[in-house]
């Protein structure tokens, strides 16, 4: 259930298969916890474990990329080049191919993205951005990485506050104010 939540929350396409959020997690996290080659345990964590977690772009496969690309909303505006969703999908493995050899030789810049102005609620209009859809590709894959890198933290975190919260343990509230 929590990866349909997870669908809809992030935008992407209805009643399309998808891969949820626990598989990407369980895909992403090894035995022991930490994402695949990040914990203090694996050769990259033992050697510089201050920079266990910043050393997640090898997950960035076009593998990856090619499934989070089947899992995103596909009904976007273009950005800034003019690029539709369907002109990207119809070169969509050598643009991968791109995306990757780009990000490997660290080559990658995002472009700017398209600034334009649409109507509120209330008569007025505010600003959207829309980035390019390689673009948008690949920020909802990083996006992917870090929600299995750090959801698990927040739930922990939001289950123990619940659990004080209903046990009535206040021990770790602070009832000194201004000192």
């Amino acid at each position: 259930m929590l990866g349909a939540l997870e669908s809809r929350a992030h935008g992407e396409a209805a009643g399309q298969e998808s891969t949820g959020y626990g598989e990407t997690c369980a895909a992403l996290r090894g035995g022991d916890g930490h994402v695949n080659g990040t914990g203090p345990d694996s050769e990259e964590g033992a050697r510089r474990p201050e920079d266990a977690f910043h050393a997640l772009a090898h997950h960035l496969t076009p593998e990856f990329l090619k499934e989070t690309w089947r899992q995103m909303n596909r009904k976007g505006a273009p950005g800034i080049d003019g690029e539709t969703v369907l002109e990207f999908e119809s070169e969509l493995d050598r643009r991968v191919m791109d995306l990757v050899e780009r990000l490997k030789a660290k080559r990658y810049k995002a472009l700017p993205v398209r600034r334009v102005e649409i109507p509120k609620g209330d008569g007025r209009t505010g600003p959207l951005g829309i980035p390019t859809v390689g673009d948008r590709l690949l920020q909802r894959a990083v996006a992917r990485i870090l929600e299995a890198v750090y959801e698990p933290e927040f739930l922990a975190e939001r289950s123990t506050a619940s659990s004080r919260r209903i046990s009535g343990d206040t021990s770790t509230i602070s009832t000194t104010h201004g000192s």
